[in-house]
């Protein structure tokens, strides 16, 4: 029997606020650069963009509507997470880049830290069949 969405969902908010506050802030501005359509995003700040993502996140709809969402979540965190010389080329890419390129390194002892929780996360919780699972009458 599949659990409900919100279960997962718990799972991620609680990794995510775990996070050092400048990593939540980066990864949301970050998440909202990749998928956005709205040229004005690219240059909102970490505080808006934590904001809107937690809005984004929460949004109340249809369950399986939600999934969508965390599976899209997912993947978009994959991509930015997938190592930490990906996630520095994303980060200076950035307009209005928090850092200079060269100065990420400083911080990637942390940045390491957050990619191994993150795949911890996905290969223990969010897992792709357990995704499925939402999708299975409770």
């Amino acid at each position: 029997m599949g659990e409900p969405v919100e279960v997962l969902l718990a799972e991620f908010d609680t990794w995510f606020a775990a996070l050092p506050p400048a990593q939540r802030g980066q990864l949301s501005r970050l998440f909202f650069f990749l998928i956005t359509d709205q040229a004005e995003d690219f240059f909102i700040d970490e505080a808006q963009a934590q904001r809107r993502f937690v809005f984004w996140r929460q949004q109340p709809d249809f369950p399986v509507r939600r999934l969508a969402r965390l599976a899209h979540l997912r993947a978009v965190f994959d991509l930015m997470l997938q190592s930490t010389t990906s996630l520095q080329g994303f980060l200076a890419a950035l307009p209005q880049s928090p850092l200079p390129a060269d100065c990420l390194s400083l911080e990637m002892a942390q940045w390491q830290r957050t990619l191994s929780g993150w795949r911890r996360l996905c290969d223990e919780r969010l897992t792709a069949g357990r995704l499925q699972d939402c999708l299975l009458p409770q």
